[in-house]
């Protein structure tokens, strides 16, 4: 038979202390709610309940640690939490943080996808991948991808065509295979690819036919 000593609330944190059998537990206190825990004598598997209660609590936190650092997903936080904490905590944790609102997929993979354009200058698909890796569910890519603007892609693939070429231009038909393969591992679509090299090609003679 366990003992429960003392319960101590703290409502601003919405967390409390149960003392049983001489050791603490920090559970919530939605969790001691769900319990009706109370002071006296209780049945043995109490401890078993409030020690998985402690171990989701920590997890609750470490979460919110996580969360703290920037963008996750829910499959991504899922993972950052088994290293620590049992699969089946993480995942019913990361549910919670999704479940409140602390993770929102679509929006997390739209922001992703502009920075990725903007900033590394990455054509959809290398986009598209870069977010599956992160775990984000397939509508929130698909949606993120759909939100690029197309103007500033060909703008992005126009950059890395400039840079990439000589000043004195090329007319070596391998020089413009590695440059297409090149563009393709960017992200770009070979006919968005062909498409601003005939551009290329036509402005200022690089290629031969």
């Amino acid at each position: 038979m366990a003992v429960i000593t003392s319960i101590i609330v703290y409502e601003d944190k919405h967390e409390a202390d149960v003392v049983a059998n001489g050791e603490t537990y920090r559970i919530t206190t939605a969790d001691l709610s769900r319990l009706a825990c109370i002071e006296g004598e209780c049945d043995d598997d109490v401890i078993e309940i409030l020690i998985t209660c402690t171990d989701r609590l920590a997890c609750i936190k470490k979460a919110f640690s996580v969360l703290s650092y920037g963008d996750v997903s829910e499959k991504r936080l899922v993972r950052k939490l088994s290293e620590k904490f049992d699969k089946e905590t993480a995942s019913e944790v990361a549910a919670l943080m999704k479940e409140r609102g602390y993770i929102d997929e679509y929006a997390a993979a739209e922001r992703f996808a502009s920075r990725f354009a903007e900033v590394k200058l990455w054509g959809p698909e290398r986009i598209r991948n870069e977010l599956t890796v992160r775990g984000y569910e397939r509508d929130a890519v698909n949606e993120a991808v759909l939100s690029l603007d197309g103007d500033s892609l060909a703008e992005n693939l126009n950059t890395l065509i400039a840079k990439k070429l000589p000043s004195s231009g090329i007319s070596d038909i391998k020089i413009k295979s590695k440059l297409c393969a090149y563009l393709k591992r960017m992200g770009y679509s070979y006919d968005m690819i062909n498409t601003a090299l005939r551009a290329f090609s036509e402005q200022g003679g690089y290629f031969a036919d």
